[in-house]
């Protein structure tokens, strides 16, 4: 399997750097994409999220789907297929799981791909069903549990045989300009009303263990909207200004609302909020100042009943970039 390059010098505009003190954050556009594609092989762009998540409402019909283009130093006709696995990571995590199996749960063909008019690129959309996962891992629907997690991971695979996937890919790669994670988790979620956590709240940050202090300023205001690209328990709040201490960078900022009130025995002090993932704000040191979750969800809270407050706690520069550490961040958001 051949590496992806993790420094080029032609996108060193999107891994950017902080340098004499100062950071810098934003691309020198147009980016030469033919130098770059010849260096770091296939990619599948993610264009767009239409489900993200199962929701147990409705598990029968639950799939993970995105829009996505392929693109390589052919415009993508060096691509001849897309190979999906999945491996099963429940919110017990005395359960051990069950890990990706040898062959993929689902494969899409060159033969499967159309050509996305606004680029010219071969696209699709590419979905892996619920009832398609149980099969291929030997589960049930009475396996699940709220909470519990899918680990989606694709490969892109050229007509020369070479194999392009997450375990290669630079942040430059997975986030950024070219927005080919080639991995994803979806969660066995129950979903939040759509009128609930939206309009202006105020966030302010409780402790102040971050790399850069503080993080987003001492308070800041945002204005929260469903997620588009996971409207079962996803808002996100646009252009969030990152460090304004060293002039701002703006990124969008989303959230996940774990929800178990009202499920079995759960009460509202099981509710947990956190990101989908990791978050990449596009700045960075060489490999990114970049947000991860804290694996306890006692550490956030909210209630579907009182949308006036939530809690949640992150954990800042995960990767320990720009010689900082990770450290745990906790904030409160109370609605305007």
């Amino acid at each position: 399997m051949r590496k992806l390059k993790y420094i080029i010098a032609s996108m060193l505009v999107v891994t950017t750097l902080i340098q004499c003190d100062a950071l810098v954050g934003d691309p020198e556009l147009p980016i030469p994409l033919d130098e770059t594609l010849a260096n770091t092989g296939a990619f599948l762009r993610v264009l767009s999220v239409e489900s993200s998540g199962f929701d147990v409402a409705d598990l029968s019909a639950a799939a993970y789907t995105f829009t996505g283009e392929l693109q390589d130093v052919n415009n993508g006709a060096d691509v001849e297929r897309v190979d999906f696995y999945v491996a099963f990571r429940p919110a017990d995590r005395s359960n051990p799981g069950v890990d990706e199996p040898s062959s993929p749960v689902k494969t899409y063909t060159s033969d499967q791909f159309t050509t996305r008019e606004a680029s010219g690129l071969p696209s699709a959309s590419f979905s892996v069903t619920l009832n398609e996962i149980l099969s291929y891992l030997n589960l049930s629907v009475n396996d699940l549990a709220l909470g519990d997690n899918f680990e989606i991971r694709w490969v892109v695979v050229t007509k020369d045989g070479t194999t392009y996937t997450n375990t290669e890919a630079s942040p430059a790669v997975t986030g950024g300009f070219y927005q080919s994670p080639y991995f994803a988790r979806a969660g066995v979620v129950q979903s939040i009303p759509e009128n609930i956590f939206v309009g202006e709240y105020t966030f302010t940050q409780l402790n102040n263990g971050a790399t850069f202090n503080p993080l987003f300023g001492a308070t800041f205001v945002g204005d929260m909207q469903v997620n588009p690209s996971n409207a079962l328990n996803g808002r996100v709040i646009n252009s969030v200004a990152y460090l304004p201490q060293f002039g701002g960078f703006n990124f969008d900022m989303p959230f996940t609302f774990f929800r178990f009130q009202d499920f079995q025995a759960f009460t509202a002090a099981d509710n947990w909020v956190s990101f989908p993932g990791v978050v990449n704000p596009s700045v960075g040191c060489g490999i990114g100042l970049v947000f991860d979750n804290v694996p306890d969800p006692a550490k956030s809270s909210f209630d579907v009943d009182d949308d006036s407050q939530f809690t949640f706690t992150i954990i800042d520069n995960a990767n320990s970039d720009c010689g900082g550490a990770p450290a745990e961040v906790q904030f409160t958001a109370t609605k305007n």
